[in-house]
This record gives C-alpha cells, structure tokens and sequence, in this order.
C-alpha cells in the first residue's frame, strides 16, 4: 500500500521599495518585507531586505540581480539572487507584474499589481 503525506505551506509577504534610475535601462532597487510562513500548524514571521540592479530587456520584460537579508525567527541568511519578470500595463499607473527569482536555496514565483505614483 502506498501512502502519501504532505504539508501545507503558505507564506504572505508584505512589502516596501524604491528604486533609483542608472540609466533609461537600468535601475537600483531596496526593499524591506514582513513575511509570515505558516508551514502545517507552526507559524514564523521575519523580515527579508534585498538590494537588485535590474535591466529592462525590453518594455515589459526585466532580468534582475542582486543581494538578500533574510531574518526569519532570529535566524539570518544572506543569498545572492537572480530574476527575471514581465510587466503588463493595465492603466498609465497600474500593471500586473509576474516574477520568477532564484537563489541559492530556494525560488519563488510572484504575481502582484505595480501602483507607480
């Protein structure tokens, strides 16, 4: 008889940033995040700084890479990071943006609207 077992993980992410542009192409990013993980019952909450350079490729699409921080239940990690996403206009100030980042342990897929003010 085979059995399977598996464990919900679900993990919410709150975030701020800012960027500062290099060129027409390139830009510098910060970001600070709160994140909450709740892996079966058990919860931990941290925090996640990050630093990137992205390169816009095109209109829509960017590569990124860069350095985070991550505090999660006082232990810290830092990893190099590597992204690429695409950004679709919905209106002249809001896009529905979808990312792809890797870094050394893990990886992770975004969907998030851009509100540019």
């Amino acid at each position: 008889m085979d059995r399977e077992s598996g464990v919900d993980i679900k993990a919410t992410t709150y975030s701020i940033g800012s960027h500062y542009a290099f060129s027409d192409t390139t830009d510098l990013i910060s970001q600070l995040s709160l994140i909450d993980v709740n892996i079966g019952s058990s919860s931990l909450d941290g925090t996640n700084t990050s630093i990137s350079i992205i390169n816009k490729i095109n209109e829509n699409i960017n590569v990124s890479a860069g350095f985070d921080y991550l505090i999660l239940e006082g232990d810290s990690e830092f990893d190099f990071n590597f992204g690429v996403s695409y950004e679709m206009p919905i209106t002249n100030k809001l896009s529905l943006r979808v990312a792809y980042t890797t870094s050394d342990d893990t990886s992770s897929t975004l969907i998030g609207l851009i509100y540019n003010y």
